[in-house]
Formats: C-alpha cells, sequence, structure tokens
C-alpha cells in the first residue's frame, strides 16, 4: 500500500496480475492504512486458486479494520494436493518355455517406500497399490530387479525397470 488516502472508494492493493506472494509459514504486510471518517474500512484476503493445494481454512479473510489497531492477520490453511501412479511388471519368456510353471521373484524398490518382492509366472502381470506423493513434490523413483531366478533360466533384459513414477500413470515394466 503506497500511503495515499481514499474516501468511499473500493481500491484493490494486489490482485491477480501483481499478487502479493506469501510462501508457508510467512507473513507479508501491507504498511499502515489511514483513513478519515468515522467508519473504520472494511478489509478482504482472499487466496488466489493454486493446482498443489487446496484451501481448507480462512480466519480473518475479512472484516473491518479496528481503530488503533497495529495488525489484522488472515490466516490461511492449505492442504497440499496428494497424486499417485502405479507400477505393472510382466514376465515373458522368450526361451525355455518349460519354465512356464515356474514362478519369478521381483525385488520392487520405490522411493519412500519399503521395498518388497512379488511373484509372478511367465505371463502374468502385476499391477501395484497406487504410490502417492504430494504434487508440488518430485514423483519417487523406483527399480524392479528379478531375483533368485529358477535353475535353468537367464535373464534377457528388463525394459524401463529403473525410472521415475509418473501422475495418474501407471509405468509398465517389461521382463
Amino acid at each position: 500500500y503506497n500511503g495515499s488516502s481514499y474516501v468511499n472508494e473500493e481500491v484493490t492493493i494486489y490482485d491477480e496480475v501483481n499478487p502479493l506472494i506469501v510462501k508457508g509459514g510467512e507473513k507479508a504486510s501491507i504498511g499502515p492504512i489511514k483513513w478519515s471518517g468515522e467508519d473504520a474500512p472494511e478489509y478482504t484476503v482472499i487466496e488466489l486458486d493454486t493446482d498443489i493445494a487446496k484451501n481448507i481454512s480462512v480466519v480473518n479473510g475479512s472484516g473491518k479494520i479496528a481503530e488503533g489497531s497495529s495488525a489484522t492477520v488472515a490466516t490461511f490453511t492449505n492442504e497440499p494436493i496428494l497424486v499417485g501412479g502405479y507400477l505393472s511388471i510382466t514376465k515373458t519368456l522368450t526361451e525355455n518355455k518349460g519354465l512356464q510353471d515356474e514362478y519369478f521373484y521381483f525385488r520392487i524398490t520405490v522411493e519412500g517406500y519399503e521395498p518388497y518382492v512379488i511373484s509372478l509366472k511367465a505371463n502374468e502381470t502385476y499391477k501395484s497399490e497406487m504410490y502417492k506423493w504430494y504434487k508440488n513434490e518430485k514423483a519417487p523413483s523406483y527399480k524392479v530387479e528379478e531375483i533368485n531366478l529358477p535353475e535353468g533360466a537367464t535373464l534377457v533384459g528388463i525394459t524401463n525397470g529403473e525410472g521415475q513414477l509418473v501422475a495418474d500413470e501407471t509405468v509398465a515394466t517389461q521382463v
């Protein structure tokens, strides 16, 4: 606020084109507000929409400025938006079709989660539960490893065995 005086006028100090940007846990001040007359000005503080968090509550988002008060505090409480993605593993045999009834074991490691092991037979596909993270964070990295190969089996390769999960998608791994 630039200290100008306004009488019976609506004044926008910040707007969507020139927003006042305040990060979580920070405070901002627009400086003293002066008025003349008996009626104190009313104020409204709004939070612009964001795609990474949703507003849960507002305290003192609007009201009248109290004469002689040193501060009117508007407090916004936000909740970060959760997103998620999946991982799928498909086991195929290129050789030694005699291993079709054998179980093949895979260690799955996803950043922020405990590693775990699953088993698949040839031509089966596993799809994980949803891995979740906050939209304003980097998606977790993952790694798929085939372990304890049955006798006579040779690992030919893993397609997409390491990488980063993608929000609202299933990352497909082929082994």
